[in-house]
């Protein structure tokens, strides 16, 4: 064989196995509907829809998308793409019949009552059986439609990341996040500044209509988007820009950064309720994006010609891929065989490998042909608290204020951008992309509904201005007062 058409291992490709990696994300399931609910729109509004024919063909296609909606959930082999065409027709029909109501209270009445009742796909619970939380709010049903369209899209997404195919998961990603952006910063604000029990539906309501949960779930879906985009470019022959993709992987973790730390100050009792394992991913993935940062930075400055830089970022990075010895340190969270991170061992260690013989060679090269200075390294240091460590603080320390919190964790992935062995003019800016497709809720014009005069066999219903809420008031009936 022929010496000069050996490969260079100084400028050996990244393997697989940081695809992998800088690609690992997390499926949520899917709110469901309680598959014992009877509930009929057409039904319900019987009387008050009776006479005219645009209400009631309304509130019959309603019901005909809602019945597929529960079929789907209940399907073994849930197809997400036909979960969310389902919920983009029927989510402008329960608009439309919640616009009905506010816009004429005076004239609702309810031949039976409505009542809807969702299980969180946030939320993780231990017990077997499905905790469905009830509610008669049309705007809890909407609320939950459009938080079950926003996770089902990021499913097809999941799907699509699985297969390969980065620029159509990245796709569906920022539809996600721009769902759930608008249920952050629009719908839920709205609907909670009209509410009269806010704290009570703080605590007992599910993760998926809570502001907070929704505002840090455009982070995370943010972070998911930009890793389909290094992926992307990570999959493309040739050399990649280096510099530019550490500077996105350094944006991902912020992400993730930002994530936690909302959660953990906007909706500390969802936070609780969410999977230990999920946590545990997040704090990986925040570790590894970081690793692959200062993995990447070291290239671009072996390119450059920085050889005894380069060669201090690269030591850096297979510090950072390590096994933490304490949670308060740096490094990965542990990767026992039956835990939530077992999957990924190959893939961690197939990234160990590269990056350990990468660094022989370029010691090699540097001591024979470069003679470049290297920076020597503090061989134990802490770098703050990772996200895991701090929830678990902030659990046992309850007077840590949210601001402490979210500037400790400010300060933690600050500390670790440009590590002592690497100078900090050298470091790297992290880039957030920021993308977000906008969602935008289609109204319709509101349905005629007729004034009915009451009957013993009728409950009046009070709809308030915001129409949250369907409350049955005292009539002739024996149905009782809500609170």
């Amino acid at each position: 064989m022929d010496p000069d058409n050996l490969p260079d291992p100084s400028a050996a490709p990244h393997p697989d196995s940081v695809i992998r990696l800088a690609s690992t994300i997390h499926r949520f399931s899917i709110p469901f509907i309680d598959p014992g609910d009877q509930l009929s729109f057409e039904t319900s509004f019987k009387t008050c829809s009776a006479g005219h024919q645009s209400t009631t063909s309304v509130l019959l296609q309603a019901d005909t998308h809602r019945h597929a909606i529960k079929k789907s959930m209940a399907d073994g082999k849930l197809s997400y793409p036909a979960l969310s065409k389902s919920l983009l027709e029927y989510i402008p029909l329960i608009n439309q019949i919640l616009l009905s109501c506010k816009f004429q209270p005076e004239s609702v009445t309810l031949d039976k009552r409505l009542v809807f009742s969702w299980h969180s796909g946030i939320e993780h619970t231990k017990d077997k059986h499905k905790h469905y939380f009830i509610s008669e709010a049309l705007m809890f049903e909407l609320v939950m439609s459009v938080a079950t369209y926003a996770l089902s899209e990021s499913n097809i997404g999941c799907d699509a990341c699985v297969s390969g195919n980065f620029p159509e998961a990245s796709r569906h990603f920022t539809k996600t996040v721009g769902i759930f952006q608008y249920l952050g910063e629009d719908l839920l604000p709205n609907w909670m500044a009209k509410s009269k029990q806010h704290a009570e539906m703080e605590k007992e309501s599910l993760a998926e209509t809570r502001v907070g949960v929704c505002v840090a779930f455009t982070s995370l879906y943010m972070a998911m988007s930009q890793q389909m985009a290094v992926a992307t470019i990570l999959i493309k022959p040739g050399v990649p820009n280096y510099s530019l993709v550490g500077k996105l992987c350094l944006g991902i973790a912020e992400e993730f950064e930002t994530f936690v730390s909302t959660l953990r100050s906007k909706s500390p009792m969802h936070l609780d309720r969410i999977d230990p394992a999920f946590l545990t991913l997040i704090t990986f993935c925040i570790n590894v994006q970081q690793a692959l940062s200062l993995y990447f930075l070291a290239r671009s400055l072996w390119i450059a010609s920085e050889y005894g830089v380069a060669i201090a970022a690269l030591d850096e990075a297979t510090i950072a891929m390590r096994v933490r010895t304490s949670p308060e340190k740096r490094g990965l969270p542990e990767m026992d065989e039956k835990g939530p991170l077992a999957s990924l061992v190959g893939e961690v260690n197939g990234f160990r490998l590269h990056m350990s013989t990468l660094l022989k060679s370029w010691e090699r090269d540097n001591l024979l042909v470069y003679f470049d200075k290297v920076r020597e390294r503090e061989r134990e240091r802490e770098s703050g608290l990772d996200a895991v460590a701090l929830l678990n603080y902030c659990r046992v320390e309850r007077s840590v204020t949210c601001l402490t919190i979210s500037c400790l964790i400010y300060t933690s992935i600050h500390a670790m951008q440009v590590p002592p062995s690497v100078p900090s003019e050298k470091g790297l800016q992290p880039i957030q992309l920021k993308k977000a497709e906008q969602y935008i809720l289609e109204m319709r014009d509101p349905l005629p509904l007729g004034v009915v005069v009451e009957s013993p066999s009728k409950v009046a219903v009070n709809v308030s201005s915001d129409a949250t809420s369907m409350q049955p008031t005292p009539t002739t009936s024996a149905h009782p007062v809500e609170p």
